[in-house]
């Protein structure tokens, strides 16, 4: 049962599928696979008492394991966190708290792998985030007025799109500038959020590289300073629409659109986006970088489904592909509603 004592609160796994409230078994080749519990404590790191705290359990590397229900967890006020009923397979505990109302998150990253058998006893120290900051760029190419600097904001979240532990700051200032405290140690990507058409991300440069389309590792207590975000009015757009098997428009679809290159099979990546059709069948997605892509369409697939690589392997095999030329090119396309497609692995 998910208790919530003194202000601590505990949050659910990150699955990339739906899963049961109530797992009995998990099959593993011929041999049963009972769930397991997962438990330990989380303390901060100078010794202070939590008052407030969260804590998830997510799967690594987009598995699609069963999922962990609310109900399944609990987290007491000295820091303790139990997870109930976890199918085998490979996981990450994420776990933020606070030691100080005032102050900022602390946080912890532990990997587990289950089993079937019970794990017990794990130590979660939590410690400060890391520091970045930066400036942010505008290229007016086409002369747009750009946006108002308060309405952007800076993120850092997780590459596998969870936004636990993402820091409630990065606003952008005025003269450009911003700062993310608090960021979790992990696989992050750097992206802008506010933007509206036509602009878009053009780079991220970090330390003289360009990172726009790459995990950056964080480490705890690092300070990224000086990060570099260029944001331009040289927008792509693709459209198109999505028909069924008599050439009718489809309303209503979800369409996916994703990198031929497995590189940038990031849920947060730029490279990535769903939509959906209007009630004329109708599709639009603006500011892709120049390469070269993907586009499905389903009834069958959500936006989760950019999360699992196993997922969009099986899509390309219904896929239509297309490329753009340039950041601002364009491509319009005819899409027909995919059937139901299962991973390669589960076929």
């Amino acid at each position: 049962m998910l208790t919530a004592l003194a202000g601590l609160v505990a949050c659910g796994v990150l699955a990339q599928s739906a899963g049961t409230a109530q797992i009995s078994g998990t099959v593993s080749g011929i041999r049963r696979v009972p769930p397991a519990r997962v438990s330990g404590r989380m303390v901060a790191y100078d010794g202070k008492p939590l008052v407030s705290g969260a804590v998830i359990l997510a799967p690594l590397d987009g598995q699609d394991v069963p999922r962990v229900t609310p109900a399944d967890i609990a987290i007491r006020p000295d820091g303790r966190f139990v997870f109930d009923h976890v199918g085998p397979g490979r996981y990450e505990i994420r776990a933020r708290a606070q030691s100080d109302r005032s102050g900022a998150a602390l946080f912890a990253v532990f990997p587990v792998e289950v089993t079937g058998t019970d794990i017990q006893g794990i130590s979660m120290t939590l410690r400060p985030g890391a520091v970045v900051d930066g400036r942010v760029i505008v290229d007016a190419r086409h002369r747009t007025r750009p946006p108002t600097p308060s309405t952007l904001r800076v993120r850092a979240p997780f590459t596998d799109g969870s936004e636990f532990g993402d820091a409630l700051n990065g606003t952008v200032h005025p003269d450009g500038t911003f700062a993310i405290r608090g960021v979790m140690s992990g696989a992050h990507q750097f992206v802008i959020e506010g933007l509206q058409p036509p602009w878009m991300l053009k780079t991220v440069m970090l330390r003289g590289s360009d990172v726009t389309d790459l995990q950056v590792n964080v480490a705890e207590l690092e300070q990224i300073h000086d990060l570099r975000i260029t944001i331009t009015d040289a927008s792509s757009e693709v459209s198109g629409v999505v028909q069924n098997a008599r050439n009718l428009p489809v309303a209503n679809a979800t369409v996916i659109v994703y990198s031929r290159v497995p590189l940038f099979w990031l849920r947060s990546s730029r490279r990535m986006r769903v939509t959906y059709t209007d009630r004329d069948g109708r599709f639009s997605v603006t500011g892709l970088p120049a390469g070269e892509y993907l586009a499905v369409a389903s009834s069958t697939i959500d936006g989760a489904d950019l999360a699992r690589r196993e997922r969009l392997e099986a899509l390309q095999a219904y896929a239509v592909p297309f490329r753009l030329e340039t950041d601002d090119g364009r491509a319009a396309l005819t899409l027909h509603v995919a059937p139901a497609v299962a991973p390669a692995a589960a076929r």
